[in-house]
């Protein structure tokens, strides 16, 4: 099992998949579980395994969405590791689909978690709002990627491997202008102590040897420990943390995540009457339907309705 788990990350993160460190995280995590399942080697999986798999799934209560993620962890693995064909899945018991609506807070919202973040995670809070980034795509943000000068953000290998620009708020110009003077200096003494090390995507590493030490590889929002000679990019967790307890200090009742700020981005520009394909493009989406689930919150006809309802005097009876 080890192996194959091994197989499969050397494949995902290689080309031509090139996926992100948490999915392939995701993808190991089906991957143990479906052999926890059928009790033995993968090496003899069959179709039939795999959608009793799913069925359990089902009968275990999880989303459709987990479902189907497991199921394309489960066929990569078959495909690319096993090197197994499944065929034909079968009838496997569909799971429960549940379509929630994000969670979106208001502007006035927003503003009090800002105005209480921690200061070193502030600015990585703004980009979340105010260029609707995914957290991956912010804590690994790159020097050069941060054009200020052009005032846009250039987002490579984002989800499914897209590219997509950004513009960056005429408001953060000061503010990136410091952050990248503080990140220079962090990397010249690096340079200094024989370190500043930064692993490259792709094959760059290969193409281009000393752009490992160059200043515009450099992650924008580094880890503060040096392993190795590389400096990576600061962990997830900490800024889910200052989020969480932003939120909470502002009094804002509602489950706040960094990703809530993303959702906060879409909802607000369709307010402010952005038309659904440019917010698409802006967010990185394949598909429009994606988009179309912020609707909800600026479809004004159903508030029309409710607020008519509402100025009906009500009738007291004696």
């Amino acid at each position: 099992m080890p192996g194959v788990l091994t197989e499969l990350a050397r494949v995902a993160f290689g080309p031509p998949h090139n996926f992100s460190r948490k999915t392939v995280a995701v993808y190991g995590h089906w991957v143990r579980r479906l052999h926890a399942f059928v009790g033995h080697g993968l090496s003899t999986l069959t179709a039939s395994e795999v959608s009793a798999f799913l069925s359990h799934l089902a009968g275990e209560r999880y989303s459709r969405t987990a479902q189907k993620q497991a199921l394309c962890a489960i066929v990569f693995a078959a495909r690319n590791v096993l090197r197994i064909e499944l065929g034909d899945l079968g009838q496997f018991r569909p799971a429960p689909e549940y379509r929630r609506p994000p969670t979106v807070l208001s502007r006035d919202e927003v503003k009090a978690l800002l105005d209480v973040i921690e200061p070193k995670h502030r600015l990585q809070a703004e980009l979340l709002y105010r260029c609707g980034l995914r957290i991956s795509e912010c804590l690994q943000l790159r020097v050069q990627n941060l054009d200020v000068g052009n005032r846009r953000l250039a987002i490579h290998d984002a989800k499914f491997g897209k590219h997509r620009d950004v513009p960056l708020p005429d408001l953060l110009i000061a503010r990136c202008q410091e952050q990248l003077r503080w990140r220079s200096a962090m990397h010249e003494a690096d340079l200094a102590r024989g370190d500043g090390l930064v692993d490259l995507p792709l094959r760059y590493s290969e193409k281009f040897p000393s752009a490992c030490r160059q200043l515009g590889w450099q992650f924008v929002f580094p880890s503060s420990v040096v392993r190795m000679g590389h400096r990576w990019f600061c962990g997830d967790t900490w800024l889910q943390k200052a989020v969480a307890t932003a939120a909470h200090k502002a009094g804002i009742a509602k489950r706040v995540t960094p990703h809530t700020l993303r959702h906060c981005y879409a909802t607000h520009l369709l307010q402010a009457g952005a038309d659904i394909r440019t917010v698409q493009e802006l967010l990185g989406h394949s598909s429009v339907e994606t988009t179309m689930i912020y609707t909800h919150v600026v479809a004004a006809a159903p508030r029309h309705f409710v607020n008519l309802l509402a100025s009906v005097p009500s009738v007291v009876s004696l």
